[in-house]
């Protein structure tokens, strides 16, 4: 099995409000259909969450009432954005399921405290192929919290060790003072804290997702590509060496 994150940058315009790729999406679905490999698949949320979570503050937790609105509007707009990505996925054939987060997860200040796996692995024991994406959930510190693909990711990973976890970006990998690397392991990024370099391309969500993906390489190969270019997440699940960056 392998677990496939679909970034909000290539699955959305993060930039706009509600403008899906869909035309992108349809391609990335029928690359994981065409594989032939059994997958989970997560995705961003992208413009459908973020924009409005910014303006909700709702990664700071509960604050005050006006942020309940944002919690319902967030959920409905991810929700909308998850029913694009699986037609997309039966449109190519697949058999997707819908499981949010908010159904099955609960976090403590922002980490995912506990998560039910248990759906994930019946769902899959039936041919079916689970699909979840960033999502609010409720937070038994801050009462509520953003949960990202990203940290999806490594609880799924955790559980499942899948022998491949692609992270679909919308770069060609991780670049570093201009320039795109391979591989990144726990060594090159403890450099470069220590050093305190100025990381201009390896910074905000990129730099977190290295760090995640630093964390799920105990699991699970992990790499991350771009899915802009047509058949590099297909030749990836295939096995096929492509232009990425390994983490671990």
């Amino acid at each position: 099995m392998m677990l496939v994150k679909l970034g909000g940058s290539v699955i959305t315009d993060k930039s706009k409000k509600y403008v899906f790729r869909e035309k992108t999406v349809r391609r990335l679905a029928e690359e994981i259909k065409n594989s032939g490999e059994k997958v989970i698949v997560v995705h961003g949320a992208g413009s459908f969450g973020h924009i409005l979570a910014k303006k909700y503050r709702l990664d700071k937790g509960l604050i005050h009432d006006r942020q309940v609105k944002g919690v319902a509007v967030v959920q409905r707009d991810v929700k909308n954005l998850n029913l694009k990505v699986v037609n997309c996925l039966i449109g190519a054939g697949m058999n997707p399921v819908s499981i949010p987060p908010s159904s099955v997860a609960e976090c403590r200040n922002k980490k995912i405290e506990k998560i039910n796996l248990d759906v994930f692995k019946k769902y899959l024991n039936l041919s079916l192929t689970p699909v979840t994406f960033g999502d609010v959930a409720l937070d038994r510190k801050l009462s509520f919290c953003i949960v990202s693909g990203d940290l999806l990711m490594l609880e799924l990973a955790r559980v499942f060790k899948p022998k491949k976890s692609i992270f679909v970006s919308d770069v060609d990998g991780v670049y570093i003072n201009g320039k795109m690397v391979e591989k990144v392991d726990r060594k090159i990024i403890q450099n470069l804290e220590r050093k305190k370099t100025k990381i201009s391309d390896v910074t905000g969500s990129m730099y977190e997702k290295v760090k995640i993906a630093l964390k799920m390489s105990e699991f699970t190969k992990t790499v991350i590509i771009n899915g802009n270019v047509k058949g590099r997440l297909g030749d990836t699940l295939k096995g096929k060496k492509v232009v990425g960056t390994v983490v671990g």
